[in-house]
């Protein structure tokens, strides 16, 4: 199965008048067989702002489209009530009206948590039902070959993170990841294209964290400022992550890395790397 893995569109600020049809075009190009977006589809929630999100899904006609929201996906501050009672509704009214999603094919399985609230400044929280719920998907799909977990905000930290960039009760979420053998966790939310092998917690599992870029804002920071990339995730006997980059003159998203794993019976760990020569 191929994966196309989408982050942090913020419609409101897109990098061109190009990147969406060109983003739609290459994940159909490419054959992903669906797609997952990890959150911040909107800039500020706005009516327009949702309505060009609605449209991209549409266009991109993938079965199943998996998505959740993101902390730019709640109203602003300056509308304090409904940001603090019903902080998702445009979501819920444009583009789903439950928060989480859980899809399996029987070969791969995916569980998409929503961390998004109105009552962080741009943090994110797992409830206790949500820690609950991957407990029981990990029991429920244990005989599938992959299990994938998506959601927004970071799980652990790293040198790219601040204090408010890691979900509330990412520890115990990553624990529970573990015990459910999750294969990869698909997040975003930093804007900065990476993946790597991470212990899952206390348990004896490692997993493969993969962190979308933006995909079509110009919003991109640290190395990846001025720059827009998704992912191409392959499951198969190996995992295999390629990172397509936005080329604004050429007007189409290309190749620029591409990471591979191998499973062990502790997890996975990393064989190699191959870059574009461009």
């Amino acid at each position: 199965m191929i994966l196309a893995h989408l982050s942090d569109l913020h419609f409101g600020k897109l990098c061109d008048a190009h990147v969406v049809e060109c983003l739609v075009n290459d994940v159909q190009a490419c054959g992903a067989s669906a797609v997952v977006i990890s959150g911040d589809l909107t800039q500020r929630a706005r009516k327009r702002e949702w309505r060009g999100a609605e449209q991209l899904i549409a266009d991109l006609a993938a079965d199943p489209t998996i998505v959740i929201p993101g902390n730019h996906d709640v109203f602003a501050w300056w509308f304090p009530i409904r940001r603090l009672v019903t902080p998702l509704t445009r979501y819920q009214t444009y583009i789903r009206p439950q928060l989480d999603m859980e899809w399996s094919d029987g070969s791969v399985a995916v569980l998409a948590l929503n961390d998004a609230h109105g009552w962080t400044v741009k943090g994110g929280r797992f409830s206790l039902k949500q820690l609950d719920r991957l407990r029981a998907f990990g029991q429920s799909h244990s005989s599938a070959r992959h299990r994938v977990l998506v959601v927004h905000h970071q799980i652990v930290p790293s040198q790219f993170t601040g204090r408010g960039d890691v979900a509330t009760r990412s520890a115990e979420l990553l624990g529970a990841a573990g015990k459910a053998r999750i294969d990869v966790v698909l997040d975003g939310h930093i804007h900065r294209s990476s993946n790597r092998v991470i212990p899952a917690g206390t348990s004896d599992w490692e997993l493969i964290q993969c962190t979308g870029g933006t995909a079509t804002s110009s919003r991109g920071r640290f190395e990846d400022t001025g720059r827009n990339l998704y992912n191409l995730i392959r499951l198969g006997e190996t995992v295999t992550i390629e990172e397509r980059c936005y080329n604004r003159e050429a007007r189409r998203f290309e190749r620029e890395r591409s990471s591979s794993y191998r499973r062990l019976n502790t997890g996975w760990t990393f064989i190699d790397e191959k870059r574009s020569e461009t």
